[in-house]
């Protein structure tokens, strides 16, 4: 599994990959996993996760690969979230693409698992820490048929980035902008009615 360095102190994000399997004659690939930072507010989420079964014998079981990616980060202000993603979903076993935003109370704010590409920007959302996960599975169930050779890939590419929202003003701002407007509007008058009368 590669490592990578946290893009900013109060940014990380885990790497993370795992096949599950049970039964013989059966092989998992390799899981590989990247991700590339420009800012602490930008990054692309890379992933790769290929599966193959080689049965020589007749038997049951079930398996299935897993790779993900956790990008656990903190914002100050009010944001959005925009992606841009490109999958590719090869495999004749059942494949999933998930890309989720939930905040620290697994609360999942985004939650949808895109079968092509595409692109989102989701609604405001306060600040806070969040964790934005993306992840590819592929599983298939026994029973196996002896002399089965079946291979299956899936490859994930995510643009992620982080959208800063101007503050809206709260009520009592706005109340006081009018109360000053008034005010202003208020001494023109005067002003005014002070020169005529001079």
């Amino acid at each position: 599994m590669p490592t990578q360095a946290s893009p900013a102190t109060e940014n990380s994000y885990l790497l993370s990959s795992a096949q599950f399997q049970s039964g013989s004659n059966i092989i998992v690939s390799q899981t590989t996993q990247s991700a590339g930072f420009s800012s602490a507010r930008a990054a692309t989420f890379d992933l790769a996760s290929g599966m193959q079964l080689l049965i020589n014998a007749p038997g049951s079981g079930s398996i299935s690969s897993h790779s993900e990616i956790d990008y656990t980060f903190t914002v100050d202000t009010a944001f959005t979230i925009s992606l841009n993603y490109d999958v590719s979903l090869s495999s004749p076993f059942s494949p999933t693409n998930v890309l989720q935003l939930r905040d620290m109370s697994v609360n999942y704010l985004v939650d949808f698992s895109p079968s092509a590409d595409g692109s989102f920007t989701s609604a405001v959302i306060g600040p806070g820490q969040y964790v934005f996960v993306t992840a590819l599975r592929d599983s298939v169930d026994g029973p196996w048929t002896p002399r089965i050779s079946q291979s299956g890939s899936l490859a994930q590419s995510v643009a992620f980035q982080i959208n800063e929202v101007a503050p809206t003003p709260e009520p009592e701002s706005w109340a006081m902008l009018v109360v000053g407007f008034s005010a202003m509007g208020c001494g023109m008058r005067v002003r005014q009615r002070a020169v005529r009368l001079g």
